[in-house]
Protein backbone atom coordinates (compact mmCIF):
# COMPACT_ATOMS: atom_id res chain seq x y z
CA UNK A 1 0.00 0.00 0.00
CA UNK A 2 1.19 3.24 -0.76
CA UNK A 3 2.06 5.66 2.06
CA UNK A 4 0.35 8.68 0.25
CA UNK A 5 -3.01 10.25 1.68
CA UNK A 6 -6.08 8.82 0.10
CA UNK A 7 -8.22 11.92 -0.85
CA UNK A 8 -12.07 11.41 -1.86
CA UNK A 9 -13.36 14.42 -2.98
CA UNK A 10 -17.40 15.10 -4.05
CA UNK A 11 -18.77 17.63 -5.97
CA UNK A 12 -15.70 18.08 -8.16
CA UNK A 13 -17.32 19.95 -11.57
CA UNK A 14 -14.81 22.54 -13.23
CA UNK A 15 -15.49 25.88 -11.89
CA UNK A 16 -16.05 25.02 -8.60
CA UNK A 17 -14.02 24.43 -5.25
CA UNK A 18 -14.09 21.09 -5.65
CA UNK A 19 -12.29 20.58 -9.17
CA UNK A 20 -9.43 23.22 -7.41
CA UNK A 21 -9.14 20.91 -4.22
CA UNK A 22 -8.26 18.06 -6.59
CA UNK A 23 -5.65 19.48 -8.27
CA UNK A 24 -3.96 21.14 -4.79
CA UNK A 25 -4.02 17.87 -3.18
CA UNK A 26 -2.76 16.21 -6.28
CA UNK A 27 0.53 18.29 -6.36
CA UNK A 28 0.79 17.36 -2.92
CA UNK A 29 1.17 14.21 -4.20
CA UNK A 30 -1.53 12.73 -2.83
CA UNK A 31 -3.92 10.24 -4.83
CA UNK A 32 -7.35 11.99 -5.33
CA UNK A 33 -10.59 10.41 -6.58
CA UNK A 34 -12.89 13.31 -7.59
CA UNK A 35 -16.57 12.44 -8.10
CA UNK A 36 -19.41 13.95 -9.40
CA UNK A 37 -23.10 12.84 -10.24
CA UNK A 38 -23.18 10.94 -13.52
CA UNK A 39 -24.71 14.13 -15.69
CA UNK A 40 -21.68 16.25 -14.62
CA UNK A 41 -18.89 13.39 -15.21
CA UNK A 42 -17.78 15.47 -18.54
CA UNK A 43 -16.68 18.25 -16.17
CA UNK A 44 -14.03 16.41 -14.92
CA UNK A 45 -12.37 15.42 -18.10
CA UNK A 46 -9.61 18.08 -18.09
CA UNK A 47 -8.76 16.81 -14.76
CA UNK A 48 -5.71 15.28 -16.15
CA UNK A 49 -3.04 14.35 -13.74
CA UNK A 50 -1.42 10.89 -13.05
CA UNK A 51 -2.58 11.34 -9.12
CA UNK A 52 -6.45 12.01 -10.11
CA UNK A 53 -9.05 9.11 -11.01
CA UNK A 54 -12.94 10.22 -11.53
CA UNK A 55 -15.82 7.97 -10.40
CA UNK A 56 -19.23 8.57 -10.34
CA UNK A 57 -21.24 9.57 -6.93
CA UNK A 58 -24.71 10.81 -6.22
CA UNK A 59 -24.21 11.87 -2.24
CA UNK A 60 -28.30 11.44 -2.36
CA UNK A 61 -27.89 7.78 -3.39
CA UNK A 62 -27.04 5.41 -0.38
CA UNK A 63 -25.95 2.59 -3.43
CA UNK A 64 -23.76 5.47 -5.13
CA UNK A 65 -22.11 6.35 -1.18
CA UNK A 66 -21.24 2.25 -0.80
CA UNK A 67 -20.11 1.57 -4.46
CA UNK A 68 -17.90 4.90 -4.40
CA UNK A 69 -16.28 3.89 -1.31
CA UNK A 70 -15.75 0.52 -1.94
CA UNK A 71 -14.47 1.75 -5.40
CA UNK A 72 -11.79 3.74 -3.40
CA UNK A 73 -11.19 1.06 -0.82
CA UNK A 74 -10.78 -1.75 -3.28
CA UNK A 75 -7.94 0.66 -5.00
CA UNK A 76 -5.96 1.64 -2.31
CA UNK A 77 -7.26 0.14 0.95
CA UNK A 78 -7.96 3.23 2.58
CA UNK A 79 -9.35 6.93 2.33
CA UNK A 80 -7.53 9.19 4.97
CA UNK A 81 -9.38 12.47 4.03
CA UNK A 82 -12.89 12.94 2.82
CA UNK A 83 -13.45 16.39 1.97
CA UNK A 84 -17.50 16.67 1.26
CA UNK A 85 -18.18 19.49 -1.25
CA UNK A 86 -20.59 18.20 -3.37
CA UNK A 87 -24.04 20.94 -2.93
CA UNK A 88 -26.62 22.54 -4.83
CA UNK A 89 -28.29 25.60 -4.66
CA UNK A 90 -31.50 27.66 -6.09
CA UNK A 91 -32.89 30.67 -5.16
CA UNK A 92 -36.46 32.33 -4.42
CA UNK A 93 -38.57 33.43 -0.97
CA UNK A 94 -38.60 30.23 1.35
CA UNK A 95 -42.54 30.67 1.70
CA UNK A 96 -42.92 30.30 -2.69
CA UNK A 97 -40.44 27.40 -3.05
CA UNK A 98 -41.78 24.32 -4.24
CA UNK A 99 -41.28 21.77 -1.29
CA UNK A 100 -39.56 19.41 -3.35
CA UNK A 101 -36.67 21.74 -4.16
CA UNK A 102 -36.45 22.38 -0.46
CA UNK A 103 -36.77 18.60 0.45
CA UNK A 104 -33.71 18.37 -2.86
CA UNK A 105 -31.41 20.72 -1.16
CA UNK A 106 -31.69 19.04 2.38
CA UNK A 107 -31.20 15.81 0.58
CA UNK A 108 -28.00 16.47 -0.95
CA UNK A 109 -26.74 19.68 1.21
CA UNK A 110 -27.02 17.95 4.42
CA UNK A 111 -27.79 14.35 4.52
CA UNK A 112 -25.53 14.23 1.80
CA UNK A 113 -22.40 14.63 3.75
CA UNK A 114 -24.15 12.45 6.17
CA UNK A 115 -24.39 9.63 4.28
CA UNK A 116 -20.66 10.45 3.26
CA UNK A 117 -19.24 10.17 6.63
CA UNK A 118 -21.12 7.10 7.54
CA UNK A 119 -19.56 5.54 4.43
CA UNK A 120 -16.12 6.42 5.05
CA UNK A 121 -15.83 6.55 9.29
CA UNK A 122 -15.61 2.55 10.06
CA UNK A 123 -13.15 2.77 7.17
CA UNK A 124 -11.20 5.50 9.34
CA UNK A 125 -11.63 3.97 12.87
CA UNK A 126 -10.31 0.79 11.57
CA UNK A 127 -7.23 2.02 10.49
CA UNK A 128 -6.67 4.80 12.70
CA UNK A 129 -7.36 7.92 12.18
CA UNK A 130 -8.65 10.06 9.12
CA UNK A 131 -10.01 13.78 8.75
CA UNK A 132 -13.12 14.77 7.44
CA UNK A 133 -13.83 18.00 6.20
CA UNK A 134 -17.47 19.39 5.28
CA UNK A 135 -17.84 22.37 3.36
CA UNK A 136 -20.53 24.85 4.49
CA UNK A 137 -21.37 28.18 3.03
CA UNK A 138 -21.81 31.66 4.77
CA UNK A 139 -25.83 30.92 4.28
CA UNK A 140 -25.41 28.68 7.14
CA UNK A 141 -24.02 30.89 9.47
CA UNK A 142 -25.66 34.08 7.76
CA UNK A 143 -28.97 33.85 6.07
CA UNK A 144 -29.16 35.96 3.22
CA UNK A 145 -32.49 36.66 1.12
CA UNK A 146 -33.83 33.99 -1.13
CA UNK A 147 -31.77 31.71 0.51
CA UNK A 148 -33.77 29.95 3.22
CA UNK A 149 -33.87 26.51 2.33
CA UNK A 150 -29.94 26.95 1.86
CA UNK A 151 -29.35 28.29 4.98
CA UNK A 152 -31.39 25.26 6.92
CA UNK A 153 -29.19 22.79 5.03
CA UNK A 154 -25.75 24.36 4.75
CA UNK A 155 -26.25 25.36 8.60
CA UNK A 156 -26.88 21.42 9.86
CA UNK A 157 -23.11 21.64 8.48
CA UNK A 158 -22.11 23.85 10.96
CA UNK A 159 -24.02 23.10 14.02
CA UNK A 160 -23.87 19.44 13.61
CA UNK A 161 -23.06 17.58 17.02
CA UNK A 162 -20.67 15.26 14.51
CA UNK A 163 -17.86 17.04 15.50
CA UNK A 164 -17.55 16.27 18.49
CA UNK A 165 -18.84 12.98 18.60
CA UNK A 166 -16.29 12.14 16.42
CA UNK A 167 -12.98 14.26 17.66
CA UNK A 168 -14.04 12.97 20.96
CA UNK A 169 -12.33 9.11 19.56
CA UNK A 170 -9.10 10.72 18.95
CA UNK A 171 -9.21 8.81 15.86
CA UNK A 172 -10.83 11.04 13.36
CA UNK A 173 -10.49 14.75 13.06
CA UNK A 174 -13.04 17.19 11.89
CA UNK A 175 -13.62 20.54 10.18
CA UNK A 176 -16.38 22.53 8.56
CA UNK A 177 -15.04 25.40 6.20
CA UNK A 178 -17.50 27.64 5.54
CA UNK A 179 -16.79 29.07 2.27
CA UNK A 180 -19.05 32.16 0.66
CA UNK A 181 -21.74 31.38 -1.40
CA UNK A 182 -24.56 28.80 -1.54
Amino acid sequence: MSDRKVVLITGCAKGGIGYEYCKAFAEQNCNVFASDVPQRMSDLADLQHEQIQTLELDVSSDDSVAKAVDFVMSRCRKIDILINNAGIGSTGPLAELPLDVIKRAYEINALGQLRMVQGVVPHMVARGGGSIVNIGSVVGKVPTPWAGHIALAKGMCMRCRMHSELSSSRLISTSCWCIPGP
